[in-house]
């Protein structure tokens, strides 16, 4: 009769506390490691969005270099550079 229950599954194991321990910081460390992975992908997104920003002004400021000067008029470039300033603040303060 003791063979029938040879090899069952009660649902239960033994357990000693260093393995609770154990279990509990690869938990700990789990959701850490994961807190870690957000932040890198919320950093990366933030990098990428004001290095497609910046690279078009790049690219346009280096199109003519044999000409000496850029021609912006007062008015417009005020308003561009604040208006890019702004655009750059708020990538970078965005959580």
């Amino acid at each position: 009769m003791a063979d029938e229950f040879k090899g069952m599954d009660w649902g239960f194991t033994f357990s000693n506390e260093e393995d609770l321990d154990i279990a509990q910081e690869l938990e700990t460390v789990q959701g850490d490691v994961q807190a870690v992975e957000a932040d890198n992908a919320t950093i990366s997104g933030k990098l990428d969005e004001m290095y497609n920003a910046i690279q078009p002004l790049l690219n346009n400021l280096s199109r003519s270099p044999e000409k000496d000067y850029l021609y912006w008029k007062g008015d417009e470039r005020l308003a561009k550079v604040e208006q890019f300033g702004d655009y750059l603040t708020s990538i970078y303060t965005r959580q």
